[in-house]
């Protein structure tokens, strides 16, 4: 590690297998594959927040450096992201639910995925490369 960096931390994928609209999320299944293919398996977090406890989940988000979720209820636990860290948002129908706090929050930046990018798999995965370099930046 040079000066300006930092331990890199995970990637997580919370999963949105508690939601009340299955037909409307999205599964992350490329992107896992992707960052398990170029970060290892050991950086690469895949879990259903909808079905561990706050406690379990909070030790997750403390140690994640970009966080890729479905925006709404799941997305509520990126509020324990460290400093310096990424959410990126998957949004349905184009609403961004909540965007005042993700707009206006300061610790971490926020990236919005609209319905017809989701598709773009290459702008995806530039984006998570891109966010995990300036996540692993010394703040």
């Amino acid at each position: 590690m040079t000066k300006n960096q930092k331990k890199p931390g995970t990637i997580t994928f919370g999963l949105p297998l508690g939601s009340s609209r299955p037909d409307k999320v999205y599964f992350f299944e490329e992107e896992i594959k992707y960052a398990k293919d170029r970060y290892g398996t050991d950086r690469v977090v895949v879990v259903d927040f909808a079905s561990i406890s706050m406690s379990e989940q909070a030790d997750i988000i403390v140690k994640t450096d970009v966080f890729l979720v479905n925006h709404g209820g799941g997305s509520a636990i990126s509020l324990f992201l460290p400093r310096g860290t990424s959410v990126i948002l998957f949004t349905h129908n184009n609403i961004r639910m909540d965007h005042i706090f993700y707009e206006s929050v300061g610790h971490f930046r926020t990236i919005w995925i609209s319905e017809e990018e989701r598709p773009l798999l290459n702008r995806t995965v530039a984006l998570l490369d891109q966010e995990i370099v300036k996540a692993n930046l010394d703040w």
